[in-house]
């Protein structure tokens, strides 16, 4: 960095080694402060917390990128009372507090944020519903904080909290789903791909409709169902669901429910549930075959309790011993009826005599055998798509299988197609693409595809692969993982020569 570079930072504020702040010099001109600025964001920060930094510079500055130099603009004694409006609405919390706490904020800026629902110091909305009368159009022109205090407000209107629900901040969208007025359509529209915080506000949203519920029940987050399980809008059909859930946090809220059916709860305890539905507990006879079919298709928790009970017919079981939960295998491999000839096949495909995990068979198995296990549950499909039997119509077909693991297994197969490969690089499971990039038989195109995935580890993968074109390392060649780069470098090298 050139000395006068140096100087300059020194004189605005900086440490001699640039990692803190001392008091500044006196005598910056304003081209001095320029310069400030234009050196990147620590440079930014000095302009913003030096005494003799101008209001108009100070108001550039508010819009900064960095949190960090907008709280310091709002801290500074020459903050124009405008500026401070601005960040008094600023999505950082700290930001917005020291600009409640200038002294030349307009206190009516302050009032109306507090009018609409904010703790008095802005740090943040107040617990409970506000209450009082709000210019809403003027409250949505304040910054992300005020279109957030405006979407959580009851006396919104409709057309308002609409367009609030497609703001591009996600903190406006999630008080939209918080907002008791909000309509079940509203709701619906805000599931989505939107983030984990408004979704958890629509599970948990008593104007939420059932359609919408139920989607959210066959989400993988446990926190998403948990929510809906305490939703006082749940349907009894979706508590009864629940009620079987994998996961005990959301069974335990379901138990603690005063309207969960009583009838269902009975039925759940006589198939081998104890009363708070988080333990085993002695199974009763009277349960039906089919009610416990209906258990097993129903969650995790059905499916554990189906494969213990003494009255499940063979062919549930036989579901039950191919499931992916490891402890509903071991339960229904335990059973009496569970059929033995499909343990058999199990255990010739290559799954250890307890369904917990492989072992090398070096025998070869029909295709009617493999397609039996292709039909079945993900642990029978993950043996079929490991083993040497499979063909490769049978690997096109896993190839797309809703178990990653499956996934996983047929890309390093031997047999899968090419056009299977091909598409496979798109999968979301980074531990199937990882499995791809470390295979021989790639097509250049599907090389050239990992090269530009997210994850470094595969892209570094890619680039040593033997189908690697120089055409596909020029594009890569400024990738932002440095050991990419240098790895891209080494081997354009080595191609060259």
């Amino acid at each position: 960095m050139p000395a006068e570079t140096l100087r300059l930072l020194e004189r605005a504020g900086a440490t001699r080694d640039l990692t803190g702040y001392r008091p500044a010099a006196a005598g910056l001109s304003r081209e001095e402060i320029e310069t400030l600025v234009s050196l990147g964001e620590w440079g930014r920060r000095l302009a913003a917390r030096y005494p003799g930094t101008p209001a108009d510079r100070l108001v550039g500055l508010a819009a900064s990128a960095a949190s960090a130099t907008r709280r310091l603009v709002a801290e500074h004694p020459a903050c124009p009372g405008r500026t401070l409006t601005f960040l008094c609405g600023d999505a950082d919390d700290g930001v917005r507090m020291a600009a409640a706490r200038h002294p030349a904020v307009p206190r009516e800026t302050v009032a109306m944020f507090r009018a609409a629902g904010s703790r008095l110091d802005l740090s943040g909305p107040a617990v409970g519903v506000p209450e009082s009368a709000v210019d809403f159009g003027a409250l949505m022109t304040l910054g992300v904080y005020g279109r957030q205090l405006a979407a959580r407000h009851p006396w919104i209107e409709p057309g308002r909290l609409s367009e609030l629900a497609h703001d591009p901040d996600w903190r406006v969208r999630a008080a939209v789903a918080e907002n008791p007025s909000a309509a079940p359509g509203l709701l619906a529209g805000l599931v989505g791909l939107d983030t984990f915080e408004t979704r958890r506000r629509v599970a948990a949203h008593p104007r939420s409709s059932t359609e919408t519920l139920t989607s959210l029940v066959l989400e993988p987050d446990v926190r998403l169902r948990r929510e809906v399980a305490g939703n006082p809008g749940t349907s009894p059909e979706l508590l009864r669901r629940l009620a079987l859930d994998g996961a005990s946090a959301v069974r335990r809220v379901v138990a603690a429910r005063s309207d969960f059916a009583e009838a269902d709860r009975r039925l759940i305890e006589a198939a081998g549930s104890s009363h708070d539905l988080q333990s085993f507990a002695d199974p009763t006879p009277g349960v039906t075959a089919e009610q416990l079919a209906e258990l097993a298709e129903r969650g995790g928790w059905g499916q554990r309790l189906a494969a213990r009970h003494p009255a499940t017919p063979g062919g549930v079981l036989g579901d039950l011993a191919t499931s992916g939960d490891p402890v509903v295998r071991d339960l229904a491999r335990r059973h009496s009826a569970c059929p033995s000839c499909l343990l058999e096949t199990l255990v010739a495909a290559g799954s250890t005599a307890d369904l917990q995990g492989y072992e090398r068979r070096d025998g070869a198995l029909s295709g009617e055998a493999i397609e039996t296990l292709v039909n079945a549950g993900p642990w029978a499909r993950r043996l079929a798509a490991r083993h040497r039997s499979t063909s490769a119509d049978q690997l096109a077909r896993l190839s797309d299988d809703q178990d990653p693991r499956v996934r996983r297994e047929v890309a390093k197969h031997v047999r899968t197609p090419g056009m299977a490969l091909d598409a496979m690089v798109w999968d979301v499971a980074h531990d199937v693409r990882w499995a791809l990039v470390n295979r021989e038989g790639l097509s250049s195109a599907a090389v050239a595809v990992l090269l530009r995935d997210t994850l470094p580890a595969v892209r570094l993968a890619a680039v040593v692969h033997p189908a690697t074109t120089a055409e596909g390392l020029q594009a890569v060649r400024f990738d932002l993982d440095e050991d990419v780069r240098a790895a891209v470098g080494d081997r354009l090298a080595a191609l060259c020569r």
